[in-house]
C-alpha cells in the first residue's frame, strides 16, 4: 500500500498544481522515497534529432550525446525517478578514416597545353595523355619542372586531359571569358588610336569587333558603332548588319591566332579544322558555330573560313577526351605516383549516369548524389578481382551549397567478395541511469569488431604475435588455444585506440569480437581506459 499511496501523492500534486511549471513537478517526483522506475531501450529516429536540434542526424562527439540526451530523457519520462534506466541507441560521427585527408586536402596541379608540348607525338600534337603518350611516363619530369621546392612527403594531384585514340586532329572549342579576352586585348593594342580607343573604361569589352569578356559574347547591337567611320558611311541597315557580322569574324581569326599560335594546315595528311562556337548579343543571346581551317603557318597562322558543308569536325564526339588526376608523392627526389589510391575522371563520373541526378551530369557527387550509392558497385564492376581485405581510398570531386567545390573521399576495403566504406558515423548506444535527480549517463560504449579490425590487428601486431596473427588472417578470428588474456586485451585495446582516438580515462566498451574454442562464437570484453592504456574493468 505504501507505494500506492506515493503514487496517489504524485498524481495528487499534478492536478493540485496546475500553474506550476514542470521543473517543479520533476523536483518532487525525483524527492519521492520509492518513485515511479522504468526502464527504456530505444534508438533516436529523425524527429529526435531535429528535435534535439542536430541538423547531421548525428552526434558529432561522446560528450554532446552525454549533454543532450540527460534532458532529452528528462522530458521523454518526466514521472520516472531514482534507478531508473535508458539503453539509448543513436547515430555518432567518429571522423573519416585514416590516410584520407592526406589526400582531400592536398594539393593539385592542372596541366596547361605547354605540358603536352615533350610528352610525345599524340599528346603534343592533341594536347592530351594517350595510350602510346601515358600520363606515368610524362607526369613526373612536368611536376618536377613545375612544383617549387616540394618537401618529401608533399601530395600533388595531378591533373590532366585524356583520350584514349585520337586519329583527327581537328579541334571543336567552345568560346569563354578568357577567349573574349584575347580578342580584347588586340583591340587594345592595335597601332591604329582610331582602333584601340574603342576598348571601355573598365578594360574588358571593347567595339570594334563587340568582343566581352564579361558577358563571354559579342555585342552586336548596332547603335553601339555610331561613331565609327567605317560605319557611319554605310546607308542601309543590311549593310550595318553585314558590317557587325564581318568585325566579329576579324575577331575569331584575331582568337585563333592567339589561341593556336602553333596552328598548321594539316597533321599526318589530314586537314585541321577549327569549329569555334561563340555568342552574340542584340537583346538576348545567340549562339552560332563557325568552322576554320588553318592555311598558312608560322608565327602569325593564317586561317580561312570553311563555307562548304559536311565537313566531318567530330573528333572530340567520337574520341572521348576526360579529365583524369592522378596522386603523386615526392620521395626527397622525385615524384612517385601514390599507390592504392585512385581520383574519379570525369568518364568514371559517367559511367555511373549521365542524366540529371546522377553522378555524371555535373561529374562530381553533392548532398543529394551520395557517392555510398554508386562507388562500392563502380569498384565491384571496375576491380572485380580484388580479395578480401583488400583496401583503396577513394578521391572524387564533392560539390556542397554551403562550402561549394571541394575534394571528398572515403577507405574502401573488400569484405565478403565486395567493396565496403569506411563508416564515418556509426551506430552504437549509451546507457543512462536516474540517480534520483537526474540521468547521468553510463559511458560504456559496445562495438563489435568487423572485418577492417582483424585486419588491422593482423598488420599492427604480425611482428609480435606472427602465429596467432597468421591464424586470424586465415580465419578472422581469434584461436583461443593460442591467444592469452593479456594478449587479447592488449591487442583489443589498440583496435579501440585506433577507432576511437581522444577518449578520456575512465571511458568504457564493451567489445565484442569472434573466438575459436572448440567452436566459433562471439564473447565480449569490458574494459575501460586509465592512464592511455585500455585494462579489464
Amino acid at each position: 500500500m505504501k507505494k500506492i499511496i506515493y503514487l496517489f501523492a504524485v498524481v495528487g500534486l499534478i492536478f493540485t498544481s496546475a500553474c506550476t511549471p514542470m521543473e517543479d513537478i520533476h523536483t518532487e517526483i525525483d524527492a519521492i522515497v520509492n518513485p515511479i522506475v522504468g526502464d527504456a531501450t530505444f534508438t533516436l529516429t529523425d524527429e529526435d534529432y531535429d528535435a534535439l536540434d542536430l541538423g547531421y542526424g548525428s552526434f558529432s562527439n561522446l560528450n554532446d550525446a552525454k549533454t543532450l540526451l540527460p534532458p532529452y530523457l528528462k522530458d521523454k519520462y518526466p514521472v520516472w525517478g531514482k534507478n531508473s534506466s535508458a539503453l539509448v541507441g543513436f547515430k555518432l560521427y567518429v571522423g573519416n578514416a585514416p590516410g584520407v585527408s592526406d589526400y582531400t586536402y592536398s594539393d593539385s596541379y592542372q596541366l596547361v597545353d605547354e605540358d603536352y608540348a615533350d610528352a610525345g607525338a599524340d599528346a603534343s600534337i592533341y594536347n592530351v595523355f594517350t595510350a602510346t603518350s601515358p600520363a606515368s611516363r610524362n607526369l613526373p619530369a612536368i611536376l618536377a619542372a613545375r612544383i617549387d621546392a616540394p618537401a618529401s612527403g608533399d601530395i600533388i594531384l595531378a591533373e590532366y586531359k585524356y583520350a584514349d585514340e585520337p586519329s583527327d586532329p581537328s579541334v571543336i572549342h567552345n568560346m569563354v571569358s578568357e577567349d573574349y579576352m584575347l580578342i580584347v586585348d588586340r583591340v587594345a593594342n592595335h597601332t591604329d588610336p582610331a582602333v584601340s580607343s574603342l576598348v571601355s573604361s573598365y578594360g574588358d569589352s571593347e567595339l570594334y569587333t563587340g568582343a566581352g569578356a564579361y558577358y563571354s559574347n559579342f555585342d552586336t547591337r548596332l547603335y553601339k558603332r555610331e561613331g565609327q567611320a567605317d560605319y557611319d558611311a554605310l546607308t542601309t541597315e543590311e549593310e550595318q548588319i553585314a558590317f557587325v557580322n564581318e568585325r566579329v569574324q576579324v575577331g575569331i581569326v584575331w582568337f585563333l591566332k592567339d589561341k593556336f599560335p602553333n596552328a598548321v594546315p594539316e597533321i599526318n595528311g589530314q586537314t585541321v579544322y577549327y569549329s569555334i562556337t561563340y555568342l552574340t548579343y542584340n537583346g538576348e543571346n545567340i549562339t552560332y558555330t563557325v568552322i576554320y581551317k588553318c592555311t598558312a603557318a608560322g608565327a602569325d597562322p593564317e586561317f580561312e573560313l570553311v563555307e562548304e558543308s559536311g565537313v566531318d569536325v567530330e573528333y572530340q564526339a567520337s574520341t572521348i577526351t576526360e579529365n583524369r588526376g592522378d596522386f603523386y608523392t615526392y620521395t626527397g627526389s622525385e615524384w612517385k605516383q601514390s599507390s592504392n589510391v585512385i581520383f574519379l575522371s570525369s568518364g568514371d563520373f559517367d559511367s555511373m549516369g549521365e542524366a540529371y541526378g546522377q553522378p555524371g551530369y555535373y561529374n562530381n557527387f553533392g548532398s543529394s548524389i551520395s557517392p555510398d550509392g554508386y562507388v562500392p558497385t563502380f569498384l565491384n564492376i571496375n576491380y572485380p578481382y580484388a580479395l578480401d581485405d583488400d583496401e583503396l581510398f577513394v578521391i572524387y570531386d564533392y560539390y556542397s551549397s554551403s562550402s561549394g567545390a571541394q575534394l571528398r573521399g572515403n577507405l574502401y576495403t573488400v569484405v565478403d567478395g565486395g567493396w565496403n566504406g569506411y563508416q564515418s558515423t556509426i551506430s552504437t548506444t549509451l546507457q543512462f541511469g536516474h540517480d534520483g535527480n537526474v540521468w547521468v549517463p553510463d559511458n560504456t560504449i559496445k562495438y563489435t569488431l568487423g572485418a577492417a579490425d582483424y585486419s588491422y590487428i593482423v598488420d599492427a601486431f604480425s611482428a609480435t604475435y606472427p602465429a596467432e596473427t597468421g591464424n586470424m588472417d586465415s580465419y578472422g578470428n581469434f584461436n583461443m588455444f593460442s591467444w592469452t588474456d593479456d594478449m587479447v586485451l592488449e591487442v583489443i585495446g589498440a583496435v579501440i585506440l585506433n577507432n576511437f582516438p581522444g577518449m578520456s580515462d575512465g571511458q568504457k566498451f564493451n567489445a565484442t569480437f569472434s573466438v575459436y574454442d572448440g567452436s566459433t562464437h562471439d564473447v565480449t570484453l569490458y574494459i575501460v581506459l586509465q592512464g592511455g592504456v585500455y585494462v579489464n574493468q
